[in-house]
């Protein structure tokens, strides 16, 4: 027997990408969101939308902090992916960030996805 699926939509913006850089439509409408995601669920499991935050070097916590808190307050049960994308290689930093990510929001979001960051063949320390 296996496991019903679980449908995950991309609910912002963001269209995707042009030549030129990232195609983006209109402001994002977190209550519209909301009521279209009970709309499309009915009845039905959970339907959950998926984010990406991108975090790229300590400087960058703060407002990737305050991405996920905007996130976590629209009552949605968010899909989040955490993306490393810090070129310094700054992995405790990185380690620090995910765990205030847990701490404060991880019983607010449906599921985190967290990847290990490439470190180009080097240990990780």
């Amino acid at each position: 027997m296996t496991a019903p699926l679980v449908f995950g939509v991309f609910p912002l913006g963001l269209a995707g990408g042009r030549p030129d850089g990232v195609a983006s439509g209109p402001p994002d409408d977190f209550a519209a969101i909301e009521r279209a995601f009970q709309e499309l669920q009915g009845d039905g499991p959970a339907l959950l939308p998926r984010r990406y935050v991108l975090w790229s070097g300590a400087d960058s916590t703060a407002a990737a902090l305050a991405q996920v808190a905007a996130l976590a307050g629209t009552g949605l049960g968010w899909d989040l992916v955490l993306c490393y994308r810090d070129a310094g290689g700054e992995v405790a930093a990185w380690a620090a960030f995910v765990a205030q990510v847990v701490e404060r929001h991880g019983r607010e979001l449906a599921t985190l996805q967290v990847a290990r960051p490439s470190t180009g063949g080097r240990p990780v320390a």
